[in-house]
């Protein structure tokens, strides 16, 4: 965050999210994106351009990306499998595990994703088998998340 500093118990932004994960694929370049409420000279711009033209992320709908918000917990596993999917990944044979007691808050385009995620090992739930899925996560939980999926694509294409 600047300073030499990493505010551990920070919110992680939905732009600050996609990009670490467009600097994990070696930062290339794509063009521009075209959601109006993110600029295209701002620190995230490559990334956003890079993840809206491949699939990676969508938005929220009317040309809206959300950079400033919090990203969820399940909006990550989304992001996450789709990232997956872009490096050649067949996914369809993945099985969910036992369903978090609150499987019924997971909405229904994340919970395929998040079920993925769990059987992956990249996401657990919080406790009490309890996923929390609209809630966002601090930058250290982020970067757990983000050092399992590395560790599973490592380990996976080996």
């Amino acid at each position: 965050v600047g300073d030499g500093k990493f505010d551990p118990d920070g919110a992680l932004t939905r732009a600050m999210f996609v990009t670490v994960l467009w600097r994990l694929a070696g930062s290339p370049s794509e063009g521009t994106h075209e959601f109006k409420d993110a600029g295209q000279d701002a620190y995230y711009s490559e990334a956003l351009a890079w993840a809206s033209n491949n699939g990676i992320v969508s938005g929220y709908g009317n040309g809206l990306f959300g950079v400033d918000d919090e990203v969820t917990r399940e909006q990550m596993c989304v992001i996450f499998v789709n990232y997956l999917k872009y490096l050649g990944f067949d996914l369809s044979d993945i099985t969910e595990k036992v369903p978090f007691a609150d499987d019924a808050d997971i909405s229904s385009w994340a919970k395929e994703a998040v079920n993925i995620c769990r059987s992956l090992g990249i996401i657990s739930g919080k406790g009490n088998n309890i996923f929390d899925p609209a809630s966002s996560s601090t930058r250290a939980e982020c970067s757990t998340l983000f050092i399992r999926f590395i560790k599973f694509y490592l380990k996976s294409v080996k």
